[in-house]
């Protein structure tokens, strides 16, 4: 979408009052829909990305519309709009759900969940739970148990015991070169 359109809100807010450029009732209104259809059809993309309603109205319409307390009114009138229900439901018959979720806009949620300070553990640890199956890094055997992809806990302790013979043997070969010198 090009912001530079003058049937986007963003760019005709600014040549007008107040009331005119943070309206509420007007959203409901397939006229005001139609002549700002540039910014109505960019929150239809965003929605139909799955963007939360109140961020794709930030995204839309600018910030200023989601400062004050009707944001949230705006974004239900906006979708009980006709033009937003006819629209949504074009573009949403169009759709390829291949692009809108794969193996890896899966895994950027997850890894965007584990990163999430606000997110709690239980939530982060299911995340994770979840990204080691799709890299591969656990499997869920036929009981429904997680466990590491083609090994198991004797593997494990063997590389341990591997990784510490091979710093024993690094740290003898360091004290003989030592006597030798």
């Amino acid at each position: 979408m090009r912001f530079d359109d003058d049937k986007n809100i963003q760019n005709r807010r600014y040549d007008r009052g107040l009331e005119e450029r943070l309206p509420i009732n007007e959203f409901a209104e397939e006229a005001y829909a139609q002549d700002f259809h540039v910014s109505f059809d960019m929150y239809i993309d965003q929605k139909l990305r799955g963007t939360a309603s109140i961020h794709a109205l930030m995204i839309a319409f600018g910030k200023e519309f989601t400062d004050d307390q009707f944001g949230i009114s705006r974004t239900y009138m906006i979708e009980n709009n006709p033009y937003y229900l006819r629209r949504y439901n074009e573009k949403l018959s169009t759709l390829d759900l291949g692009e809108l979720w794969n193996q890896k806009t899966s895994a950027i949620a997850l890894v965007t969940i584990v990163k999430d300070a606000e997110a709690s553990g239980n939530i982060q640890l299911g995340a994770i739970k979840e990204l080691n199956v799709i890299f591969g890094i656990t499997v869920i055997d036929e009981n429904g148990k997680t466990k590491a992809a083609g090994r198991n806990f004797a593997d494990f302790y063997d590389d341990v015991a591997k990784e510490r013979a091979k710093r024993e043997s690094a740290a003898e070969e360091v004290v003989d070169k030592q006597e030798n010198v």
